[in-house]
């Protein structure tokens, strides 16, 4: 997809970004290292064990995106099928 036709983020794309970010906290810098160097360390391999999605609490601010993003019906991101898969947020 070329960058002219390239969809522009969804509210829905920034607040699962906030809620992520807000959720792993001190590791950002360490996942961004193990990124950029492109290796990681069994010890930072457990740390970033905290980052699984089963790791993610039944109440945070992360669940419900997560879950939406993950849960979509096929078709919901055209008008009929947000109408028909009901709210998400």
């Amino acid at each position: 997809m070329t960058a002219s036709r390239h969809a522009s983020p969804q509210a829905w794309e920034f607040r699962l970004a906030e809620a992520f970010a807000s959720a792993i906290g001190d590791l950002a810098d360490l996942v961004l290292d193990v990124l950029q160097d492109g290796h990681v360390t069994r010890e930072n391999l457990d740390r970033l064990a905290l980052l699984a999605p089963s790791e993610i609490g039944s109440e945070s601010d992360e669940r419900r995106p997560c879950q939406n993003v993950l849960l979509t019906p096929a078709g919901a991101n055209d008008e009929a099928g947000r109408r028909a898969a009901g709210p998400f947020f």
